[in-house]
């Protein structure tokens, strides 16, 4: 039967739409629970306020994949959340609530896909580097999120649900509440979308870092306040052990630990002012969190400067189409073993090897097929200690450890090789028979590598001219 193309496409559009409607649902869902538990965990008395706001950082998540499509979904979230609020206020006679809801929840959606596309302007990439949390922290944390806070504590008080002279200070505990969910989620949610899982030592790890940051905690609000010092410095330690995600983690599970009892008991941040001991409190989360994020970011930044540098590096020593050692990385290694062998006095074979009448293979059948011919020799010489491909054709293999004769025996199951591989070039057998020249390192006289390649190189010409096919050791 067949299908028409715009059948096939209006079908795929309907799955990935069914797609991005399940993954939107479930973000919403996510944006919920955390409003939710942001409520219930971590609001402190009196007034209500609560200390960190997880939901802002789902909903950044979500609208930096659909940008201002999840403005609605995000609203519904967070109207959905405050319902319990709302109905409570109502049912005390006390005034109307609804707009202030709608505002809240109208806010608390504009205010991510803001964010969404001030972090596409500024930081198209994402967070990639240490130098981007500067503009992360201002476009996606603290201007939505004052801006966010500005409406919902005007429409507050507009309601007269608040007094006017509370707005100032929950402005601030708004949007340092915001700015801190998105801090603690969004670069945990990208970082773990790029990082491989953890492994067993990095687990342990993890739990160790939780389980000790728990235990400075549980002492730093049961009374010795000090210690709550002693938390940034352990999380900095932990950076240097695990990854970006998992420190992330890490963090927020002690973050989220930290303000769940501060909500109970301000513990080590209780001064004079109340409104004081919270933002002394959220300041120190905020810096803290901004603090590791920033080396995290930087510690990853190095890792992968490294390993880019050691993939480079790599490459540079490796034959690109046999990915044998290329000459270069040959003759380094070469001189370490000609000067290994001399100073403990143990034998070293150098042997230099030719395909014969290579250059008609790539006359008859051209340069592809003679780069598979390459390619299937170089499959041969992988298997012993040190293979490379030094020229066109010519292949060169160091033995350490092994005598000239041993060598030799070796060195004649390798050409036996090469003439039974019989490859198939455009319907045609081919037959392939390789030359080899064959030098030893000897204790009785002192030998450099270029002297040592010399005598190969010469032992390879005489191969040729006593007819190819054969390995000459001078013997």
């Amino acid at each position: 039967m067949l299908v028409d193309g715009e059948q096939v496409g209006s079908t795929l559009s309907e799955r990935v739409r069914g797609a991005d409607f399940g993954w939107l649902l479930g973000a919403a869902l996510l944006y919920y629970l955390g409003a939710r538990f942001g409520m219930l965990v971590f609001a402190l008395q009196p007034g209500n306020i609560t200390l960190l706001w997880l939901a802002s950082g789902v909903g950044l998540v979500m609208a930096m994949r659909f940008s201002w499509r999840a403005l609605p979904w995000i609203g519904l979230a967070s109207l959905a959340a405050n319902f319990p609020e709302l109905i409570a206020v109502r049912g005390a006679d006390q005034s109307w609530p609804w707009l202030a809801g709608l505002v809240s929840a109208l806010a608390d959606g504009v205010a991510p896909c803001l964010a969404a596309s001030l972090l596409h302007w500024r930081l198209p990439d994402g967070l990639r580097v240490a130098r981007d949390i500067g503009p992360f922290g201002l476009y996606a944390c603290l201007i939505p999120s004052a801006l966010g806070a500005l409406a919902i504590s005007s429409s507050l008080a507009g309601s007269a649900l608040i007094d006017w002279s509370q707005v100032p200070e929950l402005l601030r505990a708004l949007t340092v509440a915001d700015s801190l969910g998105i801090l603690l989620v969004y670069p945990l949610y990208q970082c773990w979308q790029d990082e491989a899982r953890p492994r067993a030592r990095e687990l342990v790890w993890m739990l160790f870092g939780l389980l000790l940051g728990l235990l400075l905690l549980e002492r730093a609000f049961a009374g010795t306040g000090g210690l709550i010092h002693f938390l940034p410095a352990m999380l900095v330690l932990l950076v240097f052990r695990l990854s970006a995600a998992q420190v992330l983690l890490v963090l927020l599970g002690l973050m989220v630990a930290l303000l769940a009892l501060a909500a109970r008991a301000l513990g080590p941040f209780t001064i004079a002012s109340l409104g004081e001991s919270r933002f002394m409190l959220m300041a120190f989360a905020f810096s803290t969190s901004f603090i590791v994020l920033c080396l995290a970011l930087h510690r990853r930044q190095l890792l992968e400067a490294d390993q880019a540098r050691e993939h480079w590096r790599h490459e540079a020593l490796l034959d690109g189409l046999t990915g044998l050692a290329n000459r270069r990385a040959f003759m380094t290694v070469c001189a370490d073993e000609v000067q290994r062998a001399q100073h403990n006095g143990r034998p070293l074979v150098l042997a230099l090897l030719d395909l014969d009448h290579f250059k008609s293979v790539n006359d008859r059948f051209g340069h592809p097929a003679g780069d598979e011919v390459l390619r299937e020799t170089a499959r041969l010489l992988r298997g012993t200690d040190l293979a490379a491909r030094i020229g066109g054709e010519e292949f060169a293999l160091l033995l350490p450890g092994q005598t000239l004769g041993e060598a030799s025996s070796a060195l004649e199951r390798i050409r036996e090789s090469v003439e039974l591989l019989r490859p198939e070039l455009d319907g045609q057998t081919l037959s392939l028979t390789v030359s080899i020249g064959v030098a030893e390192v000897r204790a009785d006289r002192v030998a450099t590598p270029e002297a040592l390649f010399k005598l190969a190189d010469q032992r390879l010409y005489m191969a040729k001219q006593a007819g190819r096919n054969r390995v000459c050791s001078g013997a």
